[in-house]
């Protein structure tokens, strides 16, 4: 989450001020260069995006065109919001394969702010990266493939080249697509809903998870929520048996006794 403190700057010399801002992550500065006639002024916006808690210290360095160097000393602390689930597990009801049974867990605002949230397949960003670049290597790998395939193909009918622009440019709508993929919670068998939203200040949102199972099974699984203003993401643990047809004969064994040869009979 981020915050912004808007300082005025005046040029109270008795010429005109030519000037540059700089400082460093997590700080940031905008603009980062004016010029200021006599008594001019103008507004600087120094914002702090941290990524995670605790105290940080910075300076804010004004460059001068006469050489002169300023240094303005630059503090921030970072907390966590005050976001919570009123769970952190969910076991769902025993459910026969092909049914879908469901559950309500609450998602708590006690902020002065707007939070937007995320069901996240991974636990953290660094994660999410790990496997972007595990799939982006595999679709490369698939994509040298298929060029050879193709080009040992060209040999033998060489209008098959203009196929090559083609497979290019399928392979780059895919690679896109992986680069903006953002890894919203996805499962076979459990589901969230809604996956994604705004939490406004001191409010709530109930979430609504559904179980469907496709085996007769016990099912478990995480789901990580994203909070804007959290350092580390809320998991919740998914748990659920699924369970198979219960069928069983109305009696152990039948005497069907002595019948004629060629005759039918029915029993219940």
């Amino acid at each position: 989450y981020k915050s912004c403190k808007t300082i005025l700057v005046r040029n109270v010399g008795k010429k005109e001020a030519n000037f540059k801002l700089e400082t460093n992550k997590p700080f940031s500065v905008s603009p980062s260069h004016s010029i200021l006639p006599v008594n001019g002024c103008t507004q600087a916006n120094v914002e702090f995006l941290p990524n995670n808690t605790g105290n940080y210290t910075g300076e804010l360095t004004i460059h001068y065109d006469t050489g002169e160097v300023v240094y303005v000393q630059l503090y921030g602390t970072a907390i966590d919001v005050n976001v919570r689930l009123d769970k952190s597990s969910i076991l769902m009801e025993s459910t026969y394969i092909g049914l879908c049974s469901q559950r309500t867990l609450t998602l708590h605002n006690r902020t002065d702010i707007v939070s937007h949230f995320e069901w996240k397949l991974k636990s953290t960003v660094d994660e999410e990266e790990l496997h972007r670049d595990i799939i982006k290597q595999e679709l490369s790998d698939e994509e040298a493939s298929s060029k050879r395939s193709l080009l040992d193909r060209c040999v033998h009918n060489p209008y098959l080249r203009d196929r090559v622009s083609i497979l290019d440019h399928n392979f780059d709508k895919r690679k896109a697509l992986i680069n903006n993929e953002r890894f919203l919670f996805y499962d076979d068998v459990f589901s969230i809903d809604p996956v994604e939203g705004e939490l406004w200040p001191h409010s709530q949102i109930d979430v609504t998870i559904s179980f469907q199972p496709e085996k007769a099974k016990n099912y478990s699984s995480v789901a990580y929520c994203d909070v804007t203003g959290r350092e580390s993401r809320l998991p919740l643990r998914l748990k659920g048996e699924g369970l198979g047809p219960k069928l069983r004969f109305s009696f152990d064994s039948l005497d069907i006794q002595n019948i004629f040869v060629n005759s039918a009979h029915a029993y219940e």
